[in-house]
Formats: structure tokens, C-alpha cells, sequence
């Protein structure tokens, strides 16, 4: 077999490595993670976040200033006079959640944010300049349960100054139960001394329930409270979506939960602070199927009307002082001129401008795939309630067509909207993992200007699936490369990124590059001679090159064949890819073009893993031997590796371990003729060219059924020459439970350690999706549920995002404690993670699925060292950012687990390779959707 490389090249990389570590030993010792300040576990340190703020989910205007809260992105303050914006991000700054719902700010100029990890309030002194800030967040725990929830979704000060605040249920995993949620008010009197702060009412479904001659009536009309809104006249209104009860009406059948009432809901509570004198009125589809039992958004227009978008059944209409609301008379739709009856966004047109003072605005979108649909603009004559002089989109660019990316905006989901200064500020949302930013329409020339995006000086995409770093003395030094996609979605990426540190921990200095099929190729269009897709899903450096594993994305319907994907190489100067169509495919060059791993091997041969998360379908690995150099095809040497010789056609890890000559291998099942089959773990000996293959009847936990034989997702190699693996499930899973609980399955942990195989599962918390050792021995293990802990939809989330909310990192040194690190206990932004990995100089890097990427350097902060100006590269774009450096996080954690132990290892020697027929048709997995 040719995966070994002559001796002369296999000592030209040890000798490479023994000189990246003289140069890592020579570094100022302010930068170096020495062992010493390394001891402590679980390790304390510095955290930071790095996240796109493009998917805007609320806009508010404050003087020339424009805030907008994000989805994943936390909270950008635009200088609209000025230009540039800042940005607030948890942990670095004092915000407690990164999706921000909704923003108030009170008669102080402070604002008030309402997070899915609490409300966060700010005084920034009405200038940019973070140094005098000054943070307060409330949270469940910190107010002893004044706030009920700290999934907080809207919060407005009313005219007293008192703050409304609305939160949803969150699920309780010790009691297993939906709780908390509902209404509370606040009189903050010092928003920033929490001491002297009165909690005034906490109002919710069951305490607002009241008894008549016709029944039961509801107050507030459930506990997922989604907007509110407080009128004069000691009023306020509030939108609410479903909330979960657990019924069980035969004690002798299992109850469920079940998502009931919802809608919206009036207060008046008479300007006093006795909830006796209260009165409540609810419209919702339970009462007349009109109205809407999720209602979204709540505006309120200069002329008192207010606008209250129902999802999927338009906008009701009302005055503020309304006590009947008819929704067959007040309601728009799609028959009077929306574009769509899924409404995202409500704004009006300044009440003195001649062309725009009686329009609406509405930001639409499609419900099925959150594709936008632009804005319908709606002009009512100063009559809402006559809609015979009714007209629509009559003053767009285009007349009589909603505005869309055809007029110029940046995208046709706009999800958030707020006029000042002769704009319509629109806040865009994402779709397939970018995001667009702010479009200014600018109300008298009836056209856009630039759009604002952070993505022009930070980084672009919070979808993140594997990072690797240069070496010290090597071209990359100080780099860390990142790779951007989804390994289960095809339409997501945008291309790798490299971002230059410097060796500091100084935000301020960094540098991002970005790297796309695009701006890598001479024309632009495919074949790609550079970046082979912008869908990255793996990554290897070695030495001065990087090695890009993509997947296909683009379908070519004429031709019936994907136009990119495949494995590129880039040395800082040169590009070159290789796909099947230019190494000859099946038997004599790559097989396929999607990769799921990749890895540089004890000889520098670079093993690819190819397979479809998307499908289940795999190829095994095919691994390169490219001579002298990547950029000659001529004398390049292709090696295919199947299963059975594999643990699995679907490859889903490699980790050598070049110390002890071995290449270790993660599958999970496959699809075979008959269907899945598979998985385990795969040991390639270096000297003795050999495979052993384990299994779950060799010792591994895992689930198995059949001739599914191993779920195992992820494997690392730590210093000891431990074997760490990370999967799903555990032999008592079976597929009811799977099928039942899904993506909430158990997540494994397994260690081979002097030949025998020991465990660890977490119930509940997905699966382990990446792990890495540091250089004190510290594991670091990640766990994922694909993406399900983000917020998908902002305000119309139905509930499960708050479910079996466990997951994120989990610690151990020896497999006998373990510390759980999560968003709640932790500056971790999400319980939802991708990849893991350790830096040269010591630092974790964390990259999600949607919440960006984080960084996290363990001991105290080193001293800035460098100053120096960046490399230049090629790149599409090369900003620096702007940011504060991190402060000192020691997080709270939860500690002792008993692993279970297998005492001996029985693994079996694998047999010649196999190569059964290619599978391209696309069966779906019947026990779980990657």
C-alpha cells in the first residue's frame, strides 16, 4: 500500500515540527500557555466571540444612531452620521444572549435588551466608546425568579417609565416540565442598581384565568409572550403565540404535552399596581378562526391605529382604545394587496412626508422555507378602516410590485423595519446561512443606498465547520484558518476564512481574509480552478499549504450534474483542486466530491473522506499521494479505501497519530444494498500496513441494530496515546427511542486507554461532534444537535428550542470527572456546537452552527506583542475589526460522572478492501435526518 512516504520525507516533517516547537519556545513568555498556568480544572481563562450581525430581527432609532438586534449576532450600534458601528457580543461585552428579540430604550438613553438569555440593560453615555459602559442583566437566577424566564422576547418602557417585560416558557430538565414565562413589569427606578429595582406583577395564563356565567375566559392568552406594547390610557396590548400544557385525561394513559391558546391579549390595569382591579380581553383562533392564535408583532402607527401581524392570516388593524376587534372588517391580506399572509415586519411612513405620511409598510415573507417576498407597502388615505381608497405599492420604484433585490434591496427578507431621517431603515434576514445586512431605502429618491453589513469588517457567516491553524515558523504562523458551510444542508457557505491574530489577544489588530470558488477563479464561473466550493467542510494544514475538503452545491439542471466540489490545496500563493472529472474518477483519481474529513497523514499523504452527510451516503477514503508537490498531477498516486476494510463507507473523522504510526478512522453507518450498515472505528497501522476495525461488540457504547455496528462521529489521539471517540446512543438505545427523541439522543463518549475501552453518555444532549485534547490533558468535548439549539425564525419559534436544552462542552483529564460547561452556566454562546480544537500556543477555538465562532485562551491574558502590519494576501476582503478585549470568565459548573469500563478490547482484523457499486440514489435514513 502506498500510505507510507520514504524515510527521507517522513523525517523532513519531524524535523519541521521540532522547529515550529523551537519557535513556539521562543516566544515571549506573556504568550506562551505554559503548563503551569494550565494545572487548574476545570481551566479558567479569557473568552471571546466573533459573529456575523447581519440577520436583524429589530431596529430602533435613537438620535443618529440605529440599533439592531440580531439573530446570533448580538446587538451593532450604527454611527448613521458618522459611519462604522460597534458591536456587543456575549461574553466580551455585557450582554447576556446573542439573539436579541427586541429593543427599548427608556427616557435616560438607556436600553434595555430582551435576549434568549436574559434582559441585559445599557448605558453607554450616548458615545461608541465601550470603556464607560456600563452593564446590568437580569436573569431568573439573579432576581430569585422575579423574571420567570430567561428566554426573554420583548421588553417596552411605558410612559411612567416602568418596563413591560415578555418572556417565554423554557424547558426544566430536573422536572422534566415547560415553566415559567408570561408577563412581568418592573420599576427599575436606578436601572443599574439592581437594589433598589421593584419587581411590580409577574402576569401569566393561569393567575389572569377568571370565571363567568358562559365558563372560564382567558386574560393573558398564554405564556409566550412574543410583543408587547403599552398606550395611553394605563393600557397595554400583547401579542402572545401558543404556549405547552401536559394533558393527560386517562390517568391510565401517558399524557403530552400540547401547544394551546396564544393570540392577543389588552391589559387595563387602571394606572395602579393591584392586580385585583385589572381587566383583560383576548382575541385568538380559538375563539373566532379570523384571528390568529400566533400573533408576532405589535405597532402602533401616529394616529393611535395598531397594526398586529397574525402569522399566516395577515395584519388585524384597530385603534389602540378598541374594546371589539372585528378581524373579518380590520384585517389585510393577501386579497386586499399583501404580498404573503406571513408578515415579518410593520413600519410607517413619516406622517409629514406628502408621498409616504399614510403608508404601511409590511416586510412579507414565504412560511415553507423563510424565503423573503419583499416589502408591501400599503397606502390607506389616513382611513385604515375604509379600504375602498385603499392602495398598494401605487409610489414603489416599480409601481404596483412589492419592493424586492429587483429595486435593490440587499435581501427579500426583511424582517425588521423603522423610518428616520428620510429613510426606511430594512433589516434583512438570512437564508441558507447568510444574512444581508441593513438596506436604507431613501424615502424621496425612492431608491437604496449601500447596504450597512458587518460582514465588510468582520466575519461573514456564523455557520462554521472546522477551523485548523498554521504552525509557528511556518507561512501561517498566527493564523487560524476557518471553515464556513453545513455538513447536512447543501446551501450553505460562504468559502474559508483566515484571520490573523498577530499573536495578541487584541481584537483591534485582527485581520480577516476571505477566500470563495469566486474570488479564487480567473472568470468567476465554473470549472473552479481555485476554492472548489464555497461549502467547506473540511479542513488540513501542513506546513505552508492548506488542504480545503468541500461538498457539491450547485446543481446544473441542463447537464444533470453538480458544477463544484471536490478538494483544493492553496500555499499562499497558488491554487490547485482536484475533482473527478480531472483525476480520472473511480480507479485511477478521486471518486467523489464531496468530502466529509480530511486529514495530512505520518507520511504527508493527504487522506479524503468522501461521503454526504445529507444522505447517508459514503465512498470510504481515497488518499493522495502527491509527490513532490500538489500542483503536479502527473505523478500523483490514488489509493481507495472501502468498507469493510473501513469501520464504514461514511467517514465522518481522522486523526493520526504519528507518534505511534497509527491513522485512526471514525464511520457512522452508511447505506449499503440494503440498507445502513456500518460504523465503528478504524485503526490503520504505519509500519505493518494493517487495519483493525472496532465495533460495539469489541467494547465501544454506542448505539447499534443489526448490521448497524457503531455511531461514532468524531476521534482524537490525546498525548498519552488515549483514543478518544465521540458518537451517539448506547447499546440499551433502541430504534423506538431513536425515532421517539431524535435529535435529543444520548451523546457517547468512549476512551481506549491500555486496551481497554471505557465510557461516558450524556443523556439527551445529541451527539458528540468533535473533540480535542490540550497540552495539560484537559478533553475537550463537543456536542451537537445539528444546528436545533439557534433560533431559526425569531418570533414565531414554536417552543422545542427551549426543550432538553442540555448539550454543550464537557471536560474531563482522566474520564472520572467531568464538568459540563453550557450557555446557561457558561460564557458559551450556544449548547449547539460543531468543531473543537486546540491551538499551538494553547488557546480553544469553538465553532457553531449558526452563533459564529469562540475563542478562548486559558491562564491570564498575555501582553499585546505585535503591532506589526498583516501579510497581504489574496483575498476577497481583508477589514480589520472592531471589538473590546474579553474579561475574565470563571464559569459555573455541574462535576462528577461515573464512567462505565469494558475491561479488555477485542478488535478484529479488517480484510481485504472492498468495492461494492457507487450509490448515488438519495434513500432517506429511517432512524434519524442528518
Amino acid at each position: 500500500m502506498r500510505l507510507q512516504r520514504n524515510a527521507r520525507q517522513a523525517l523532513g516533517v519531524t524535523v519541521l515540527a521540532f522547529l515550529s516547537l523551537l519557535t513556539y519556545f521562543s516566544l515571549p513568555s506573556t504568550f506562551q500557555s505554559s503548563a503551569a498556568t494550565r494545572s487548574a480544572f476545570p481551566p479558567t481563562g479569557q473568552w471571546y466571540t466573533y459573529a456575523n450581525g447581519d440577520d436583524i430581527l429589530v431596529l430602533e432609532v435613537e438620535g443618529d444612531v440605529l440599533w439592531a438586534g440580531t439573530r446570533g449576532g448580538g446587538v451593532v450600534r450604527w454611527n448613521l452620521s458618522a459611519g462604522g458601528y460597534v458591536q456587543y457580543l456575549k461574553p466580551q461585552d455585557g450582554l447576556a444572549g446573542n439573539i436579541v428579540y427586541d429593543i427599548a430604550i427608556d427616557g435616560a438613553g438607556r436600553k434595555w435588551f430582551a435576549t434568549d438569555h436574559g434582559l441585559s440593560v445599557l448605558d453607554d453615555g450616548g458615545t461608541p466608546d465601550k470603556s464607560d459602559d456600563r452593564w446590568l442583566t437580569y436573569t431568573r437566577q439573579n432576581t430569585g425568579g422575579q423574571l420567570p424566564s430567561n428566554f426573554v422576547t420583548a421588553v417596552a418602557v411605558d410612559e411612567a417609565g416602568r418596563v413591560w417585560i415578555g418572556t417565554a416558557q423554557y424547558w426544566d430538565p430536573t422536572t422534566e416540565a415547560y415553566v415559567g414565562g408570561g408577563l412581568t413589569w418592573l420599576d427599575p427606578r436606578d436601572p443599574l442598581d439592581p437594589d433598589d429595582d421593584v419587581w411590580l406583577h409577574t402576569f401569566t395564563l393561569e393567575n389572569t384565568l377568571t370565571s363567568g356565567r358562559e365558563g372560564t375566559v382567558l386574560g393573558l392568552a398564554s405564556n409566550n409572550v412574543t410583543d408587547i406594547l403599552p398606550v395611553p390610557g394605563d393600557r397595554v396590548w400583547v401579542a402572545t403565540r401558543p404556549h405547552w400544557v401536559f394533558e393527560q385525561p386517562d390517568p391510565n394513559v401517558p399524557g403530552e404535552w400540547v401547544q394551546l391558546h396564544g393570540g392577543l391579549s389588552r391589559l387595563d390595569h387602571k394606572g395602579t399596581l393591584d392586580p385585583s382591579d385589572d381587566v383583560w380581553q383576548t382575541w385568538n383562533c380559538e375563539l373566532d378562526s379570523q384571528f390568529g392564535c400566533v400573533v408576532t408583532l405589535l405597532r402602533m402607527d401616529a394616529n393611535g391605529y395598531i397594526w398586529a401581524a397574525m402569522r399566516g392570516r395577515g395584519v388585524l388593524a384597530f385603534h389602540r382604545d378598541a374594546t371589539t376587534l372585528r378581524a373579518d372588517r380590520d384585517r389585510f391580506t393577501t386579497a386586499d394587496g399583501l404580498a404573503s399572509d406571513f408578515v415579518d415586519a410593520i413600519a410607517f411612513g413619516p406622517p409629514d412626508d406628502p408621498v409616504w405620511g399614510t403608508t404601511v409598510w409590511f416586510g412579507t415573507y414565504r412560511s415553507l422555507n423563510g424565503a423573503g417576498l419583499g416589502v408591501s407597502v400599503l397606502d390607506h388615505k389616513g382611513t385604515p378602516g375604509n379600504h375602498r381608497d385603499d392602495t398598494w405599492n401605487e409610489q414603489n420604484p416599480r409601481p404596483g410590485e412589492p419592493i424586492t433585490t429587483a429595486d435593490g434591496l440587499a435581501g427579500n427578507r426583511v424582517q425588521a423595519m423603522v423610518a428616520a431621517n428620510g429613510v426606511m431603515w430594512m433589516g434583512t434576514g438570512g437564508l441558507f446561512g447568510l444574512a444581508y445586512g441593513i438596506s436604507p431605502f431613501k424615502l424621496a429618491a425612492k431608491g437604496f443606498d449601500t447596504a450597512l453589513t458587518t460582514a465588510a469588517t468582520g466575519i461573514p457567516s456564523n455557520y462554521i465547520t472546522d477551523i485548523a491553524f498554521g504552525l509557528p515558523g511556518t507561512r501561517w504562523e498566527n493564523r487560524v484558518w476557518i471553515a464556513t458551510g453545513h455538513r447536512r444542508v447543501r446551501r450553505y457557505g460562504v468559502g474559508a476564512l483566515l484571520l490573523d491574530h498577530q499573536g495578541t489577544l487584541d481584537p483591534r489588530d485582527d485581520t480577516w481574509s476571505q477566500f470563495t470558488k469566486e474570488s479564487t477563479d480567473d472568470n468567476g464561473r465554473p470549472p473552479w480552478v481555485g476554492l472548489a466550493s464555497n461549502n467547506v467542510t473540511a479542513l488540513a494544514v501542513d506546513g505552508d499549504r492548506v488542504w480545503f475538503g468541500t461538498r457539491e452545491v450547485t446543481w446544473d439542471r441542463v447537464r444533470g450534474r453538480y458544477t463544484d466540489g471536490g478538494l483544493s490545496v492553496f500555499d499562499g500563493e497558488q491554487w490547485a483542486v482536484y475533482t473527478v472529472g480531472n483525476t480520472g474518477g473511480s480507479g485511477t483519481g478521486l471518486r467523489a466530491d464531496s468530502i466529509t474529513a480530511l486529514a495530512v497523514g505520518c507520511g504527508g499523504e493527504v487522506w479524503v473522506a468522501l461521503g454526504d452527510l445529507g444522505t447517508n451516503y459514503g465512498f470510504g477514503i481515497d488518499v493522495l499521494d502527491h509527490g513532490n508537490t500538489p500542483f503536479d498531477r502527473s505523478d500523483d498516486v490514488w489509493q481507495p479505501l472501502r468498507f469493510p476494510t473501513l469501520p464504514s463507507d461514511l467517514v465522518t473523522g481522522i486523526a493520526p497519530d504519528c507518534n505511534r504510526g497509527q491513522v485512526w478512522v471514525a464511520g457512522i453507518p452508511h447505506f449499503g444494498e440494503f440498507g445502513p450498515q456500518g460504523g465503528g472505528l478504524g485503526r490503520y497501522d504505519v509500519d505493518s500496513g494493517t487495519w483493525t476495525t472496532y465495533t460495539v461488540e469489541d467494547g465501544i457504547e454506542s448505539y447499534a441494530s443489526g448490521p448497524v455496528t457503531g455511531e461514532v462521529v468524531a476521534v482524537t489521539a490525546g498525548p498519552d496515546g488515549t483514543i478518544w471517540i465521540g458518537g451517539w446512543g448506547t447499546t440499551e438505545t433502541s430504534s423506538g427511542d431513536v425515532i421517539g427523541n431524535w435529535p435529543h439522543v444520548p451523546a457517547t463518549v468512549n476512551w481506549l486507554r491500555e486496551g481497554s475501552w471505557s465510557s461516558q453518555n450524556f443523556a439527551r444532549d445529541g451527539w458528540v461532534s468533535s473533540i480535542a485534547v490540550d497540552a495539560a490533558s484537559v478533553v475537550w468535548v463537543a456536542t451537537s444537535r445539528g444546528g436545533l439549539d439557534r433560533d431559526q425564525d425569531g418570533r414565531e419559534d414554536d417552543g422545542e428550542i427551549g426543550r432538553f436544552s442540555v448539550g454543550g462542552i464537557k471536560l474531563t483529564v482522566d474520564g472520572n470527572t467531568w464538568v459540563e460547561w453550557t450557555a446557561e452556566n457558561a460564557p458559551l454562546v450556544t449548547n449547539d456546537i460543531e468543531v473543537i480544537a486546540v491551538s499551538p500556543d494553547g488557546e480553544v477555538w469553538i465553532g457553531t452552527n449558526g452563533w459564529g465562532l469562540m475563542r478562548f485562551y486559558p491562564g491570564e491574558p498575555p501582553t499585546p506583542t505585535s503591532t506589526a502590519t498583516p501579510t497581504s494576501l489574496p483575498a476577497t476582503a481583508t477589514p480589520t475589526a472592531t471589538a473590546t478585549t474579553s474579561p475574565t470568565a470563571t464559569p459555573t459548573v455541574t462535576v462528577t460522572l461515573t464512567p462505565t469500563t469494558t475491561p479488555t478490547a477485542t478488535a478484529t482484523p479488517s480484510s481485504t478492501p472492498l468495492t461494492p457499486p457507487i450509490h448515488r440514489l438519495y434513500v432517506p435514513l429511517a432512524l434519524r435526518n442528518r
